[in-house]
């Protein structure tokens, strides 16, 4: 399985919620009606979704009132990856990421591993843990990854010193 969003909270009274997803570019949301994903440990069918702003209000099957939905609040939203299909050379999952190390583009130096990712909306971030114990958290874009090397485990990064208070 394969988290694609967070139930955000409830959207009006009638069992809708908002949803932060992160669909890969060939994914459509339309793609995901009458599909069935996990919310948390339990199954439901998408029903209905529609794009408002940059977050997804949806309705799933058996959801049907505000109390209802205030229970998924929270929830993370998993897809197999068989429903996601075949990534592009250039996709991969995040979660396929996690423990690799993260390498120094320039001088070859091991920065640390990769434990986790923190989803803020319009700027997800990395959580590295560094070989002296520290935690340093660094922006999960271009201006910062380079290469993502997932056949040798290693995430090449640039200009993230400025972040480091080693």
């Amino acid at each position: 399985m394969v988290q694609l969003g967070e139930v955000l909270k409830p959207h009006g009274i009638d069992g809708r919620v908002k949803v932060s997803l992160h669909l890969p570019a060939r994914l459509h949301l339309s793609d995901l009606i009458g599909q069935k994903v996990i919310l948390g440990d339990k199954a439901f069918v998408l029903e209905d979704a529609l794009w408002m702003n940059k977050y997804a209000l949806v309705n799933f099957r058996g959801v049907e009132s505000l109390s209802e939905a205030e229970a998924l609040r929270k929830l993370p939203l998993y897809l197999s990856r068989q429903q996601i299909g075949q990534l592009e050379d250039n996709e991969f999952y995040l979660e396929d990421l996690v423990e690799l190390e993260l390498v120094d583009e320039g001088t070859g130096e091991l920065v640390g591993s990769l434990k986790d990712f923190e989803d803020i909306p319009g700027n997800p971030l990395i959580k590295i843990q560094r070989p002296n114990d520290k935690s340093l958290l660094l922006p999960f874009n271009e201006a910062f990854i380079g290469k993502i090397d997932l056949m040798n485990g290693k995430i090449f990064l640039r200009e993230w010193k400025n972040f480091s208070l080693d």
